[in-house]
């Protein structure tokens, strides 16, 4: 059982941020320092906006007494945001241009990259004088060098002292240590192989019980924008449950690569230097950090149980060949890329054979599922129809949703209404080619055939729109999917999820089916049954939570700049945001309560009333935000 660091250790203790830098002595100053703040990172509101707010009602509690000339309080944005603890706390560091290689951000400013021999910061303009000296600072201005291309960097290390510092974190953590195993049932990533068999660098398996202070990471690696190519890195806690783990404040973001390409493997590598370096320093040596449950220190290991990323993405963290190679184009076995084509799989997010099945084999030409015309209702409309009643409910999960729920119990319908109707449509069309085909050789045999006639036979009819038995193939592609997706999935139903499976992919490359729809994505699925064995149900590992890290960094009001500038803007704003939720949790909403005798305190005179209210010496901050 883990004991209090001893004292000689307490020079390399690490201790947590303070949510507010700064005490204010008006407690009402401070909720307006945190409702500024939030306009600003929530509702783009200028800086210049937010300063004007700030000055306005700086001079109504002037004018009501409640503070003085002399009083400070902050009436900018960037001291609001100095005030409350949320000034930049990141590393920008220099990129060469050419090869990527990262440098501190403390380097000379002539510095050159030690591989391309280029400049990695721009060449400072002359100092100008200006036209009114009035206006001149007595200052001199020394700004640092700004480099060619910059991108932002946060150790996992550093993140590590605030998560663990935030309310239930710490208990979460150590979840494992209460957890009981349920013989053939796997509920979270601990029941998987790896953190079974995951050994600690004293040898011992890491998550044994008898073992507190370690902590499980997965880490994931997206790319996040096809159009701009940048590479976000970022952490999360599996034992975090799906709420907690969305959290801004629990998305720990390492760095974002600077745009507008995608890096290449051997850049990546570059890139992730540092981060590499940082979590073998966790795991190796950990760090001493002061927590609630042990204020005098713990020491904190971090092991990386799992790299989730999409496909691009992998093969350039993993050094792996992409699906294009004819070798190796799977990394989890040895079949050829000629070999990939004769068994469809699918990715371990299961809807996106889903996507296949519905826009390459229903939506595209010739559709089995038809838009309406001016005049007649078509497939298309009776199932808006049928979902018209969930419209506005469906969530990030619509396509989950879709594939056990809404297609299984719709396209049955659909098809027999439908079906019929495709085969009348498609044995007319070949009665109308038969009877243009036999007038077309009639022509040629009494010699008044044209040109048209001597070219060949018109094309011949589309083959059927709709496939008799797509309905049973979805149905049972759902049943697999409703066993590989559940919250906690069950051993003995693996085996039958397997067969299920095995017969829709071996009746989809059928030649009476999809088969020229196959892909590579398609036999990636056929692994899926081992990674569950190994990291148990799929929201452990899923890349969801990437796509939430991705929306809140695109919902922040940035610049646009290039070089560097844009990620570093993205990274700024979603730690400051992270760190401002933070002090709004643990600063109001602990002491609601307490605000409650404020609405019913009552004064004989109210201006005076609500001044001596405000200015009590009982009323605080700490008592009150």
């Amino acid at each position: 059982m883990e004991v209090d660091v001893s004292p000689e250790l307490y020079t390399n203790l690490l201790e947590p941020r303070d949510s507010l830098a700064e005490e204010s002595p008006f407690w009402f100053w401070q909720l307006i320092l945190i409702t500024t703040a939030w306009l600003h990172l929530h509702f783009h509101t200028p800086h210049r906006a937010c300063t004007l707010l700030l000055k306005v009602l700086r001079h109504i509690f002037m004018c009501l007494s409640l503070v003085t000339a002399e009083d400070k309080v902050p009436v900018t944005l960037t001291t609001t945001f100095k005030h409350l603890g949320l000034n930049e706390n990141f590393e920008i560091r220099a990129i060469c241009p050419q090869c990527r290689r990262a440098y501190p951000e403390e380097s000379p400013a002539d510095l050159m990259c030690s591989h391309c021999a280029i400049p990695l910061f721009n060449t400072p303009p002359p100092p100008t004088s200006t036209a009114i000296p009035l206006l001149a600072s007595t200052k001199p201005k020394t700004k640092k060098p700004r480099p060619v291309l910059q991108a932002p960097y946060l150790p996992l290390s550093s993140q590590i002292i605030e998560f663990l510092n935030r309310e239930g974190n710490e208990v979460d953590c150590e979840s494992y240590l209460r957890r009981t195993h349920v013989p053939g049932k796997m509920r979270d990533i601990q029941d998987g192989a790896i953190c079974q068999s995951l050994k600690g660098p004293d040898g011992r398996k890491f998550f044994e019980t008898d073992q507190t202070g370690r902590i499980q990471t997965s880490s994931e690696s997206v790319f996040a924008s096809a159009k701009t190519g940048e590479l976000l890195s970022s952490c999360s806690h599996p034992a975090l449950i799906n709420s907690d783990r969305y959290r801004p404040r629990n998305l720990l973001l390492t760095s974002l690569a600077p745009g507008p390409h995608e890096e290449t493997a051997d850049e990546l590598q570059h890139s992730f230097a540092a981060t590499i370096t940082d979590l073998v320093k966790l795991y190796d040596d950990g760090i001493l950090v002061r927590t609630p449950k042990y204020p005098n220190g713990r020491r904190v290991r971090v092991a990386l149980i799992a790299i989730c990323c999409d496909h691009p993405a992998m093969c350039k963290v993993g050094g792996f060949s992409d699906h294009g190679s004819k070798k190796f184009p799977c990394p989890r076995c040895k079949i050829t890329h000629d070999e990939i084509q004769t068994l469809a799989g699918l990715k371990v997010d299961g809807t996106l054979n889903l996507q296949t099945q519905w826009l390459d084999a229903w939506i595209k030409q010739p559709a089995a599922l038809r838009k309406r015309t001016d005049t007649t209702t078509r497939e298309i409309d009776h199932i808006h129809n049928y979902l018209n009643a969930v419209r506005g409910s469906l969530t990030a999960d619509e396509l989950k949703g879709m594939l056990l729920i809404f297609c299984p119990l719709i396209m049955p319908h659909i098809w027999d209404e439908w079906y019929p109707v495709a085969v009348a449509d498609h044995e007319r069309a070949k009665k109308s080619w038969k009877k243009n085909e036999n007038t077309r050789l009639n022509r040629i045999a009494a010699g008044t055939d044209t040109s048209a006639d001597r070219d060949g036979p018109a094309p011949p009819p589309k083959p059927i729109r709709m496939h008799q038995n797509d309905p049973d193939l979805l149905l049972k592609f759902s049943a697999s999917m409703k066993i590989l997706l559940a919250g906690t999935i069950d051993l003995q139903a693996l085996p039958r999820a397997q067969q299920l499976l095995e017969d829709y992919l071996a009746a989809l490359t059928s030649l009476k089916n999809h088969p020229d729809l196959v892909k590579p994505n398609f036999h990636y699925i056929t692994h899926i049954f081992q990674i569950i064995r190994d990291f148990g149900p799929v929201y452990g590992f899923w890349t969801f939570l990437f796509e939430r890290l991705n929306k809140l960094l695109k919902s922040y009001d940035t610049n646009n700049h290039g070089d560097g500038e844009l990620e570093v803007m993205f990274f700024r704003e979603f730690h400051r945001d992270a760190n401002l939720r933070e002090v709004v949790n643990s600063s109001i909403n602990p002491h609601l309560g307490q605000i409650t005798p404020i609405h019913r305190y009552r004064s004989s005179t109210r201006r005076t009333g609500s001044r001596d209210l405000l200015l009590r010496s009982d009323v605080s901050l700490k008592a009150l935000v």
